[in-house]
């Protein structure tokens, strides 16, 4: 997850209040081109969750990228919020260092073992950003549960 380096009113440029990506859900526009954005909210909110969502060794090509999180969860309930924290502090450290994270707020895990976590992060551009993010359970039968 690097910047992508983009032509803005006609200069090249790599500065953080221009950043410029591929829209996600990837789309495409009615001709076919990909929809790009330049709102931070939702850059820094994509980024977080697709390196929160992916486990460390999941990618080939980048077999560090991701987190410990599923690891930190078969900790005790105490022990496991304390892993968590960190294992989502220390990703978003390394892989997306451009944020701050302000504060993680970890809720308690349900009877389905399902966990709630919001993290606040501050932008680049000097706002702050919560993003929920919530596990699931993949049962026997292939169904969810949150």
């Amino acid at each position: 997850m690097g910047y992508v380096c983009c032509r803005v009113t006609g200069r090249t440029s790599l500065d953080r209040s221009t950043v410029i990506e591929i829209s996600w859900p990837f789309t495409l526009n009615t001709f076919g081109v990909a929809t790009f954005t330049t709102n931070q909210s939702k850059i820094y909110t994509d980024r977080v969750l697709t390196l929160l969502s992916s486990a460390i060794g999941s990618r080939p090509m980048q077999p560090r990228y991701g987190t410990d999180v599923a690891r930190a969860m078969f900790e005790s309930q105490g022990d496991a919020k304390i892993a968590v924290n960190e294992a989502i502090r220390s990703a978003i450290a390394i892989w997306i260092p451009e944020i701050t994270v302000e504060d993680v707020v970890i809720g308690e895990l349900t009877d389905a073992g399902a966990l709630m976590v919001t993290v606040v992060v501050l932008l680049p551009d000097f706002t702050t950003e919560s993003i929920p993010v919530s596990s699931v359970i993949l049962n026997p039968n292939g169904t969810t549960t949150r």
